[in-house]
């Protein structure tokens, strides 16, 4: 099984098929032990989210279930850390991040496939798509992402991130 991305930049994710994706976390909205008020407020912020979005959207919600030294040890194996200066810092930012979420507590993403737009911009998606076919099948390296296709994409998550509910 290959892994779907091919590149990713900040909140954006750009996979196989020539789709980018905009991730979001988002923070929970605790209701459990609150009022009927408070449970009502909770409910009519995610029908906000969720009425806000138009087309695909994808809401998840993982549970922590390991602990972050074991993780950031699967990352280090057999990676020689005094070449790899970048992996390095990555490890300890992904331990840091990791750190702040209690095992147990679930965490939950809010991802939403971008639009290519106009027909050159679906054209370019489909021709991404089958160049990274091709050199994946012929061992090349990927070709990365413009500048103006990130900023491209930036710009369209920005458009959308505005319509996420400020209590997330």
């Amino acid at each position: 099984m290959q892994i779907p991305a091919t590149a990713m930049t900040s909140n954006l994710m750009w996979t196989r098929s020539g789709v980018v994706w905009a991730t979001w976390r988002l923070q929970p909205l605790p209701y459990a032990y609150a009022t009927t008020a408070a449970k009502q407020l909770v409910k009519a912020h995610h029908q906000a989210l969720f009425q806000a979005h138009r087309g695909e959207g994808l809401l998840l919600g993982l549970c922590a279930d390991l602990d972050p030294v074991s993780v950031v040890e699967r990352m280090l194996d057999g990676v020689r850390i005094d070449e790899c200066p970048d992996w390095a810092r990555e490890v300890e930012l992904t331990l840091d991040a990791l750190e702040q979420i209690p095992l147990g507590t679930r965490a939950f993403w809010f991802s939403v496939p971008l639009a290519a737009g106009s027909m050159k911009a679906r054209a370019r998606s489909a021709v991404r798509a089958a160049d990274t076919k091709l050199r994946d099948t012929l061992a090349l390296p990927r070709q990365l992402p413009t500048d103006s296709e990130i900023a491209a994409a930036a710009r369209m998550a920005k458009e959308i991130e505005v319509r996420i509910p400020a209590a997330f």
